[in-house]
């Protein structure tokens, strides 16, 4: 019997071996491809910048230095291969769960013969952007407040940051706010985990939060919309119960009876800004004659007139001294009699 001669190459980092008259097979080595000792050749390039988890990464190879065209290009991916292949400058790959790293591991070989390998490091950080409308609503109030026409603004921010495996404390981390891509200075450094801005007008605006360790090296950005077009301030009647207090169970509108002679109308100013709520004006006018109240600016105290039966139409204008787009009207009928 006559063994046959192997011969193995190394070749640009890649290992071909043949064995008497069968074809070449294309085998990645990784010893096979020493770092590119010169100049950095390329660098690895993610789109998105910061990945959200679990979602299409795509990775490149930016350079002016070769033809990446022209180049064998071999991409692993945790010491796995997932892609080679001449001219092969990108991959797309799923990203991990926060607080995961990925490493991404691109080895080129030019046409020229030059080598290198470049490894991008892809940990997954997060934050929670939570936005609170600084507007009114009445005491135990479910719902939520909406932020209105010059009214503010809170963004809390609860960051999820990690380095060598653990989560960096939120308090030594540095925060960069930006609104409408204005670095806001004042609201901007350690431990500034919330920022607020009021919103002039109905356009949308942007608001980014940069995150950053002490040592400048974890980095993560992360951006909000915000706008006030959606809406305005409202008011909605109440009956306030001498015993029982302002009854929020059951709003007020379009026409009531009254049933018992008398009633505590009291108004609640949905949206206007919280920290102007003491500069609002209520303007109350019963059949278009202006009405004062007694005690308290937004409760009108009503009683029907004995033994006679009507209508009277109740109308109702906030306005807030301090933020002048900052109003509402309602109507409300109350009949009384049999």
């Amino acid at each position: 019997m006559t063994l046959k001669r192997e011969t193995i190459f190394i070749i640009s980092g890649v290992l071909l071996m043949a064995a008497g008259p069968l074809s070449p097979k294309l085998i990645y080595a990784q010893e096979a491809l020493p770092p590119f000792t010169g100049t950095k050749l390329f660098s690895i390039k993610l789109t998105p910048n910061y990945p959200k988890p679990n979602t299409a990464v795509t990775a490149e190879i930016l350079t002016y230095r070769f033809d990446e065209d022209r180049a064998n290009i071999i991409w692993q991916i945790n010491g796995k291969t997932v892609a080679q292949g001449l001219g092969v400058k990108t991959i797309t790959f799923q990203s991990p769960d926060t607080g995961k790293t990925q490493k991404i591991t691109a080895y080129v070989t030019t046409i020229e013969g030059n080598q290198e390998s470049q490894l991008l490091n892809l940990t997954i950080h997060d934050v929670d952007l939570l936005v609170d409308a600084l507007t009114y609503v009445p005491p135990g109030y479910r719902g939520k407040a909406w932020p209105t026409l010059q009214s503010s603004i809170r963004i809390s921010a609860i960051p999820y940051l990690f380095k060598n495996g653990k989560k960096l404390p939120p308090e030594t981390l540095i925060y960069e706010w930006s609104f409408d891509t204005k670095k806001n200075i004042p609201a901007s450094g350690a431990n500034k985990d919330s920022f607020v801005a009021q919103l002039p007008d109905s356009d949308d605006y942007l608001v980014t939060l940069k995150l950053s360790d002490q040592a400048d090296e974890i980095n993560f950005e992360k951006s909000i919309m915000l706008t006030a077009r959606k809406t305005s301030p409202e008011i909605i009647f109440y009956e306030d119960n001498p015993l029982e207090g302002p009854i929020y169970a059951k709003a007020l509108s379009g026409a009531i009876k009254l049933s018992q002679g008398a009633i505590n109308l009291r108004a609640e100013p949905f949206y206007f800004s919280k920290e102007n709520i003491s500069a609002l004006t209520y303007g109350w006018s019963m059949n278009d004659q202006p009405t004062p109240t007694e005690e308290k600016p937004n409760v009108l105290n009503l009683r029907a007139p004995e033994n006679t039966t009507g209508e009277t139409v109740i109308n109702l204008t906030i306005k807030n001294l301090s933020r002048l787009l900052q109003s509402a009207d309602a109507t409300l009928r109350v009949m009384f009699g049999q």
